[in-house]
This record gives structure tokens, sequence and C-alpha cells, in this order.
């Protein structure tokens, strides 16, 4: 059974869904993290971070724009490079995600303790985490509409403070930030490459919105669209975020623990720090929901293939994939229980690079056939971007430790074992049959 298009997501609801799956928790923390490793710097690897961002949200946006089915980077792997290269990447597009979202329903728990430190306390944060896993489930359970209506009413009350904050904070700019001082890149105080992946980190899940691809009003055309925008929106969020920080805070911005509270405080007294608390709190809980909507369609995508049982795909009459819904749900409770925070978050942002790296490399393989009726200058785009991207990811890669390295790519050998397990098991039902 499939939606009517009426129940689907519109170009609008698109780009709240990938401004809610970008901005989370970290925006908070962000500049005064970012002020430590680049100091006055910062705005320039803001910069250069975001020019990464768009190259590969570009490759993505051109992959979305030759197919309308769910599955974002799974299903772009698999039509360019085959079976096995596209089941690596949606297993791991699909653990991943759990993880994500174990990881923010974890932040949640931990912000909310600010106001009441006692949710912290077993078995109050087993409740909460259980509580809120479940029931954004059941949201799900009940079909697009539901979703959509609480995605977009929690992501406008996200922006609102956010935008109130650059508003107002935009009077205290200063203009001598803009020009940033590049004989420093290099020395031994300036930390440029951590600084960057961090970042990155930041901006990772604009590639949350492919994946529900099939979910959406001619994403062939909205969704490229969105995901560009999304990006651009949340750059200049981030950028003007940093900016107004490092020019009312100054040189203590690389001390400041909460900067954006502090921040809060001079431009709105003592009512700042409840500012920034709820501003918090809405924010995670607003990436909450985009996570708990896009992971379960990740399995979903690979069971309508015969990657996984055919059971993990099966929809109830709102068109909900429930079984997906069901197995993501208990899979995100048990992670959230027994991951830690700081592994949950490494694995994440590091895994995530093996995606965007087939998706740049699929950008130039489903592109060949369209490439053959272009221009010069066309063709020249379709394969520097993605070039472009690919490089930049390299670069990332050579920031991160071993030990982060270690984490985020273990988690690729988890896929191995289940594809010939999946492959023996269709064998087995075939000649049975």
């Amino acid at each position: 059974m499939t939606n009517n298009i009426t129940s689907k997501m519109g170009l609008y609801s698109i780009i709240l869904l990938g401004i809610n799956g970008i901005i989370g928790s970290g925006i908070f923390l962000l500049p005064g993290e970012v002020m430590a490793l680049a100091h006055h710097e910062s705005l320039l690897v803001y910069g250069f971070v975001t020019l990464i961002v768009l190259a590969i949200a570009w490759s993505f946006a051109k992959c979305a724009s030759f197919f309308t089915r769910n599955g974002g980077a799974y299903v772009y792997a698999k039509e360019a490079f085959g079976s096995f290269v596209g089941f690596q990447i949606g297993i791991m597009r699909w653990a991943v995600a759990i993880i994500a979202w174990a990881t923010l329903t974890v932040a949640f728990a931990t912000a909310l303790s600010t106001i009441w430190p006692f949710i912290l306390k077993e078995p109050t944060r087993s409740i909460l985490v259980v509580g809120m896993i479940s029931s954004l489930g059941l949201i799900n359970m009940l079909g697009l509409k539901w979703i959509k209506t609480l995605n977009n009413i929690v992501t406008i009350a996200k922006l609102i403070p956010l935008l109130s904050f650059v508003l107002i904070g935009f009077f205290f700019v200063k203009a001598d930030l803009l020009v940033p001082d590049f004989s420093s890149i290099n020395s031994q105080e300036t930390a440029f490459g951590a600084a960057a992946l961090l970042i990155f980190y930041a901006f990772s899940g604009f590639e949350n919105l492919v994946v529900v691809a099939g979910e959406m009003e001619n994403p062939k055309k909205n969704l490229p669209f969105a995901v560009m925008i999304v990006v651009v929106i949340c750059s200049f969020i981030y950028i003007l975020i940093q900016l107004i920080s490092m020019s009312i805070l100054q040189a203590d911005l690389a001390q400041s623990v909460s900067p954006i509270a502090d921040v809060a405080k001079i431009l709105f007294g003592a009512s700042g720090k409840w500012f920034v608390v709820i501003a918090m709190l809405v924010s995670i809980f607003g990436i909450n929901i985009c996570q708990s909507f896009v992971v379960p369609w990740s399995g979903e995508a690979l069971a309508i293939d015969g990657m996984l049982p055919e059971w993990i795909g099966y929809k109830n009459s709102l068109n909900s994939p429930i079984c997906a819904i069901l197995v993501s749900v208990i899979f995100t409770i048990l992670v959230a229980f027994f991951g830690t925070f700081t592994q949950l978050a490494t694995i994440s942002v590091i895994a995530r690079f093996v995606q965007y790296t087939s998706t740049c490399l699929a950008a130039i393989v489903l592109g060949r056939e369209e490439r053959k009726t272009q221009n010069i200058f066309k063709k020249i785009i379709g394969i520097t971007i993605p070039v472009l991207g690919l490089l930049g990811i390299s670069w990332l890669i050579f920031q991160a430790t071993l030990s982060q390295l270690y984490w985020g790519f273990g988690a690729l050998l988890f896929g191995f074992p289940l594809y010939f397990l999946q492959i023996y098991r269709q064998k087995c039902s075939n000649a049975e049959e």
C-alpha cells in the first residue's frame, strides 16, 4: 500500500526535517570548543568545513535526483557498485542511525538533568530513555501525517530562540573578526584539523533527508534542492552564532563551558540561562524526532530488496514499517543502556565517512549517462565537485586519532557476516521452493 501524495512531505516539510536533523545539542557547546582549538581562525575553519560539506551534500543531491525510493546512501551504493557494497553501506547506515538515536536520547536526559538532577538517577533515567524512544516509535506507527506535523512544530520552536539570539546578537558583532590571520593556521597553538573535525560532526545529519525519499512529494525535484538549502541555512546559523559569541565573550570564549548561556546572560540578563536551557531541550528533542523517523526506513529499504528478512519491511494500513520501527526501538534502547556517550558519538561520526565516500563515488558513476548529453562545463562540474568532496573526506580522516578510526571503521566489519548469512538464507529458501 502506498501513501496518497497529499500525506507525503512537501518541500517546506522536507527543509524543516533537514534543519531538525542537523541542529541539535552541539550548537550550544560548539563556539567555546572551536575557539579553544582554532582561536581567531574559528570562522575560517567554519568556512572551510562548509565547503567540504557542500561538496558532499551536492553528491547526495545529485544521486537523489535519480531515485524516488527510500534508502539514501544504501540505494546509491547498490546501484553504482552492486549488492555487496550496497549491503555494507546499508547495514552500517542503519546501525549508525540507531547509535545516533541512542546518543541523542542520552543527551536529552543529560540536558534535562540541568533542571532536575534526579533525572540521571536510576530507575528515573531508564524510565525516561525507554519512555521517550518507545513514544516516538509509537508516533511513527501512526503514519507520516503525525510525525510530519510534530517535526514541523518542534523545528519551528527550535528555530525561534536561535534566530532571536542571532538577530539580537548581530548588533554586537565586531567587523574586524571577519578578517582572518592566515599566518597562524599552521602554528602549534591552532589545532585547525581538530577544530574542522569537530565542526564537521555538527553538520552530520544532512544525509538523513535522502533516506526517506519515498515519503516525499516529487523527490527527484524537491530533494536535491532541499539538501543544498538545508546545508546553507545551517552553515549561516553556525557561523553567525560563532561570530556573535566571539564578539561578545572575546578571549573568554575559549574557557567558556557553556558559551551560549554566557552570551545569553549578557543579552537577556538573568533569564538568559532559562532561555538557553529551554532552547537546548527543544533542540535535542527535535533532533530525536527526526532520528526516530529516519532510522526505521533504513531497515525497510534493505528488507524490500531482500537484503534482510522480508518481515522487517512489513507495513501497516498507514504505510508505516511497523516491524522495522519495533526492531529500531529495541536496539536503540539497548544501545542507550550500554554505550557511553563518547564511544557512541565517535562511532557515529567516523562511520558516516564511509557513507559519504560511497555517495561521492556513486555521484560520478550514476551520472555517466547524463554527462554524455551535457556541455563541457556541466561535465567538469559533475566530476569535480564529488572529487573535492572525496579530498575533503580524506583530509578529515587524517585529522582523526587512531582510536577514533578504530571505533568508527570497526563498525563496518559488522556487515560482512550478516551479508553472507542472508545470501545463505536466500539460497536455502530458493532450494526449498
